[in-house]
């Protein structure tokens, strides 16, 4: 069998890393060729061969003109390489890949696209509203299949941007548990020690943008430290919120339980020696973060965000019911209502979801076995999103 996986590069992203995962998943008698827009942008583990589209990436000012520019000239090198490359399919991730993928015909290889987020929650974008939902209704019927990472992005391509194709499926993303395990037995230096030392630690991870809902965490751990004194909460990942943010909690007066430790090559190291994993999301696709802190049995609150929350900690709610309107001690962690999209200042009165994302935490931190719980039934919580289990999904597609 011979493919052809088209993404913009290996590093620095979610739908990337999921490419190399499936990449280096495949079987040793698959022929791999990684269509990249740059070659020298590569620092997750591949196989196979690569073709280079020899577009660096540029700065944000000419971002738009970038993006056309790489578009057009893949498009270009998908007429030719489909025609003589001899795919059995060409798997495409992320919007204007699965849009080039499409246009250039399903004749010589079967087309394979991907949606790794729910689409509804970027409507705020122009791009997304007047360029990417309408190229989605209209293109995405002529793929042989489009790949949903979980029910919730499937159901949202169906109810909010009203997808009819007859094409659709979802196949969860896998993760490599091996790594994942043997990344967190990674030593911390003394002064990261000393963070864990004497104190409760909250941890999560992901990055300061808005889908994340940090400032209603933020806002919780006013009630939080007034039940679990010695609570802390550190937060991995970088991005736009940040200031903000950091703001909040100087106005809160809780600047000193709040460690913002930016971007870090391995967060498994410092998740497996916290005592909580908390989401506050108000969006997600597939939350890679939730899953991977399972994989390491660590207990977890989540808030009822609109995708994946349910797949990963509650399999037996039903996608089709009501958002959440209380706490819910699902079969692997608790999950809290979904807090509101509005960005709110220290002086504001806590929303009652914040209080209830506040209670989970504190419910979750005072069961005696809660960790030995998660460790016990952690492998039957992520099973289904296993490297082998992505892959044989994919190939019973081709």
């Amino acid at each position: 069998m011979k493919l052809l996986i088209i993404v913009s590069s290996l590093s620095n992203g979610g739908a990337q890393r999921v490419a190399s995962n499936l990449i280096m998943g495949l079987p040793e008698n698959c022929e791999v060729d990684i269509l990249l827009n740059d070659a020298s942008d590569v620092s997750y583990p591949y196989k196979g061969n690569i073709i280079d589209l020899g577009m660096p990436h540029e700065d944000d000012k000419g971002k738009l003109s970038y993006q056309i520019r790489v578009f057009f000239r893949r498009l270009s090198k998908l007429h030719k390489i489909k025609k003589t490359g001899n795919y059995d399919a060409a798997i495409s991730f992320l919007d204007s890949a699965n849009v080039a993928n499409i246009i250039t015909g399903k004749k010589n290889t079967k087309v394979i696209t991907t949606v790794h987020s729910k689409l509804s929650a970027s409507g705020f974008d122009w791009k997304y509203k007047y360029i990417v939902f309408p190229l989605v209704r209209l293109l995405y019927g002529h793929a042989n299949n489009v790949v949903a990472v979980s029910k919730g992005v499937e159901k949202d391509l169906r109810e909010q941007i009203h997808y009819k194709g007859n094409n659709l499926v979802t196949i969860y993303n896998g993760f490599d548990f091996n790594e994942i395990r043997t990344k967190s037995k990674e030593q911390l230096s003394d002064d990261e020690s000393e963070m864990f030392d004497g104190h409760t630690v909250l941890i999560s991870v992901g990055r300061l943008t808005k889908a994340k809902g940090y400032w209603h965490l933020i806002r919780a751990m006013q009630l939080i430290v007034r039940d679990i004194p010695d609570a802390l909460l550190l937060i991995l990942g970088a991005g736009e919120q940040e200031q903000y943010l950091k703001q909040l909690c100087e106005d809160l007066s809780i600047q000193d339980r709040v460690v913002f430790k930016g971007a870090v090559d391995n967060p498994f190291k410092y998740v497996a020696r916290a005592d909580l994993f908390v989401m506050s999301s108000i969006f997600e696709g597939l939350p890679s973060s939730l899953i991977e802190a399972l994989v390491l049995g660590m207990p977890c609150v989540a808030t009822d965000f609109k995708s994946g929350a349910r797949e990963v900690l509650a399999p037996e709610l039903p996608l089709e019911d009501e958002l959440l309107g209380n706490i819910y001690q699902a079969e692997y962690g608790i999950i809290s209502p979904i807090c509101s999209e509005k960005e709110c200042s220290a002086a504001e009165p806590l929303q009652i979801e914040e209080q209830y994302l506040a209670n989970a935490v504190i419910q979750a931190l005072s069961g005696e076995n809660a960790v030995h719980e998660c460790e016990k039934k952690a492998n039957e919580a992520v099973g289904k999103f296993s490297i082998e289990a992505m892959v044989d999904g994919y190939l019973n597609l081709i």
